[in-house]
């Protein structure tokens, strides 16, 4: 009996947090005791991995797009729209065979569970018309003085950050905190998440999040993936996942005006902006597209100010 149960013990520490504690309610449920069960024949019958398909994972708001929880990854978009993965549109190289980033834990939340981290004093955008500006790729040599322009116009931002390049810029990410914006996960190395396996997903986001929050003392509650690609997997990450309805191909088209003609021109209430921290020329466009928001009277937020409540593995594009 002692064997089985050690047997039986080895095998559950083989499996991640999640499905083991699936495993243990399906035993429960069955009514097998320890010292009745062979591991060997559990697995060879699929009860060593019981764990079905996750839900879906709505929001609730039909102007919020969710994302489906286990649908095939043909489903999913490779790229989102205007942000084509073979440009490089971010100027980070997509490095899918660089080495596994650090080991760290995963965050286990299932698909749907409400995140923590309400921001205090946030402004009411049911009721006025709030943008929210959103900076990937960094922190890099032009995010401090990104940092000041924010500071001097009293703008609020989210920054979904590359975790291979916090190191040695953690007074960035403190400062970030501490001025009121938010930092999300941009994976460790900026790889096309539609490409790589599970496990390589889930150790992008993990090792990125601890990086994070020895950074900052906070772990993120959003994730934004490269290219905005996609996988079932990417819903699974225990983050509420942060695209863009306005995207203004910064990358493309490095002119501080052009940048700051098509934030100005997509923009309308609700909206998630996109562009990148890593380019001299966004950030110098940034005073002139907070002064051309306000003007429309947009009132700036930042993203979880703008969507209230997010939820682990939902989708947003926009408010």
């Amino acid at each position: 009996m002692h064997r089985r149960a050690w047997r039986l013990f080895r095998l559950l520490n083989q499996l991640r947090p999640r499905r083991r504690l699936r495993l243990l309610l399906v035993l429960v449920c069955l009514g097998v005791g320890f010292g009745m069960v062979n591991p060997a024949r559990a697995a060879a019958q699929g009860v060593a991995d019981p764990m079905p398909p996750a839900p879906a994972a709505g929001v609730g708001a039909p102007s919020r797009a969710t994302a489906p929880v286990g649908n095939p990854a043909s489903t999913w978009p490779a790229v989102l729209p205007g942000s084509a993965r073979a440009d490089l549109p971010s100027g980070i190289p997509a490095d899918d065979d660089e080495p596994s980033p650090p080991a760290a834990a995963p965050i286990d939340l299932p698909a749907g569970a409400a995140l923590p981290g309400a921001v205090p004093e946030a402004p009411d955008c049911a009721r006025l018309a709030c943008v929210a500006l959103t900076f990937d790729d960094g922190p890099g040599p032009s995010t401090g003085r990104l940092l000041d322009l924010l500071a001097r116009d009293r703008a609020p931002a989210t920054f979904f950050v590359i975790g291979r390049q916090i190191s040695g810029n953690e007074p960035l990410l403190a400062r970030m905190m501490r001025d009121g914006h938010v930092v999300g996960n941009h994976t460790w190395s900026h790889p096309d998440l539609s490409r790589t396996s599970p496990d390589k997903t889930h150790a992008q986001s993990a090792s990125t999040d601890a990086a994070i929050t020895a950074a900052t003392g906070q772990r993120p509650t959003v994730m934004r993936p490269p290219y905005g690609a996609m996988s079932p997997t990417v819903t699974q990450l225990g983050e509420a996942v942060i695209l863009w309805d306005v995207d203004t191909l910064d990358w493309k088209y490095r002119v501080s005006s052009s940048v700051t003609q098509r934030a100005l021109a997509g923009a309308r209430s609700g909206s998630i902006v996109l562009m990148h921290d890593i380019h001299p020329s966004t950030v110098e466009a940034v005073p002139a597209i907070i002064a051309g928001l306000r003007a429309r009277g947009f009132t700036l937020v930042t993203v979880p100010q703008l969507l209230g409540q997010v939820r682990a593995g939902a989708v947003y594009t926009r408010r």
